[in-house]
């Protein structure tokens, strides 16, 4: 017994056990340099914890102590040079996880980069997550809501992760979606 209830794996999320999906509908500039950019996410496509509120929007706050799985992706303009970076950063300071792209330099002027980073933890209530990027193009650089799901945070609860946590060996998905092993998690996004 996998302890999930596999028809209850959608899309890439643990569906019963609710999700928040945020994506941004506004460009954010991101200054060149290594000075930290939020990427400020305004429109909200689930929000089933409330952990994402329109008063700080680029901030997801955890409800309840518990193991959560979380993606994030960052879309940048198109640009031939430098390096992309997308990272969760917790409670405004700590790193959960980190991803770093170099620019891909086809003409004319380069290819948009997406970075996409994900994590897992046990978070405390009241815990916050933020999106977080930076790059060094030479110049400013935005990060653009023009594609389809271009920025977004996408945040779930894991089954049986209240309290003291779960025992992440048990949730296993052979389909791709999550497949946790001996405490390692891989999650596709849909």
């Amino acid at each position: 017994d996998s302890g999930v209830n596999l028809d209850d794996l959608v899309g890439g999320r643990i569906a019963s056990y609710g999700f928040t999906d945020v994506q941004m509908i506004n460009d954010v500039g991101v200054p060149n340099g290594s000075g930290d950019t939020p990427m400020v996410l305004d429109s909200a496509i689930e929000n089933d914890y409330g952990l994402w509120s329109a008063g700080v929007p680029e901030r997801f706050t955890f409800p309840t102590s518990g193991i959560w799985v979380f993606t994030g992706r960052i879309d940048y303009f198109p640009n031939a040079t430098g390096g992309r970076l997308a990272y969760i950063r917790l409670n405004g300071s700590g790193i959960e996880a980190i991803q770093s792209l170099q620019a891909v330099n086809v003409s004319p002027g380069g290819l948009a980069t997406i970075v996409q980073v994900l994590g897992f933890g046990h978070f405390a209530m009241n815990d916050y997550i933020e999106l977080i990027g930076q790059q060094w193009s030479g110049g400013s650089l935005n990060a653009t809501y023009a594609r389809m799901q271009a920025v977004r945070i996408d945040v779930s609860n894991v089954p049986g992760g209240g309290g003291g946590g779960a025992d992440l060996s048990t949730i296993v998905c052979s389909g791709g979606n999550v497949v946790c092993s001996a405490g390692e998690v891989v999650w596709a996004t849909p």
